[in-house]
């Protein structure tokens, strides 16, 4: 089963996405939206993961998240990966909040510690909100999301992280939860 570790995204900012994302729609065929029910922050891709594997990370998930007290973060800001002159991803952003890192960070070693590859790149907390399939209409598409660098999508208070599998399908990946960890349950 193909799976990983998210948090899941606010109705504000759900909103608030979608409104941003339904102005620049009609703008191009060439970027795919992330339907506004499929938007998650993913804290870390675990890939291939059989039964046995998924009984020990979810056994990991809920020791460490019991150990790592609820939080928020704002979403604002809107970019694209590798960056807006060529974008492959386009995305919102995050403020770096420290314990979003911690319990990225924590995860990672947790994950790799049962043997899961390490992530090699720097963690880069962000929203992925459209994938570009084709340069055709594309400028248009970066003039209106630049539009959206300074704008705050609301907030997110974070009291679970979330394991979720993930099925590719012709239209787009489908995600369904498999478990969710409450953060914040030890009080030694």
């Amino acid at each position: 089963m193909r799976c990983f570790v998210a948090i899941d995204v606010s109705e504000e900012v759900r909103l608030s996405l979608g409104r941003a994302v339904e102005q620049m729609r009609g703008l191009s065929k060439g970027v795919r939206w992330v339907p506004s029910d499929h938007v998650h922050l993913t804290l870390k891709f675990l890939g291939e993961a059989d039964d046995a594997m998924l009984l020990q990370i979810q056994e990991r998930l809920r020791l460490l998240c019991s150990r790592h007290a609820p939080f928020a973060f704002t979403v604002l800001g809107t970019g694209g990966f590798p960056n807006l002159r060529r974008p492959n991803v386009l995305w919102v952003g995050l403020d770096e909040s420290g314990p979003l890192s911690l319990l990225s960070r924590d995860i990672e070693k947790s994950m790799a510690e049962l043997g899961l590859e390490r992530e090699e790149k720097r963690f880069s907390p962000h929203l992925t909100v459209g994938r570009v399939k084709s340069v055709e209409g594309l400028e248009a598409v970066i003039r209106e999301w630049i539009t959206f660098k300074d704008t705050v999508f609301g907030t997110i208070t974070v009291g679970e992280t979330l394991l979720m599998k993930s099925t590719l399908k012709p239209g787009g990946a489908e995600y369904s939860k498999i478990a969710g960890f409450k953060l914040g349950l030890d009080k030694t």
